[in-house]
């Protein structure tokens, strides 16, 4: 398996764990360090996000990322692409459409997201 398949195959772990809601396996994949930016400019940390999923206070129903590109940065890599999907966040629905940058790096000998920003496409 080469890096970047590594990583996509790290990413789509994260997307399916986000829809189950699957703790564990979200702790699999977001570093402790995790910094996630949203759309609204919202920022979360892992513990946060992780809450905010089991909760049930955010939903994802679908995450697609139809267009990824990875950079290698030594032991780290940057993903860039496109997002599409659709969340519920308190009971009201939220259609997602946008650009995201992703920072991926081996923590303990695994890949682990350490950071997410979305800036959204209308």
């Amino acid at each position: 398996m080469t890096d970047r398949d590594a990583v996509l195959a790290a990413d789509a772990r994260r997307r399916a764990a986000m829809i189950d809601g699957d703790r564990n396996q979200l702790e699999a994949v977001l570093s402790e360090r995790l910094v996630r930016t949203h759309s609204s400019g919202a920022v979360e940390h892992r513990d946060a996000f992780i809450a905010n999923i089991e909760s049930g206070n955010v939903r994802y129903l679908e995450l697609d990322t139809p267009e990824i590109e990875v950079l290698a940065l030594g032991d780290s890599w940057l993903c860039v692409g496109a997002l599409a999907g659709s969340a519920e966040r308190d009971g009201a629905a939220k259609n997602l459409q946008g650009r995201f940058l992703s920072a991926w790096t081996e923590e303990a000998g695994s890949l682990k997201m350490v950071a997410w920003q979305t800036t959204p496409v209308r």
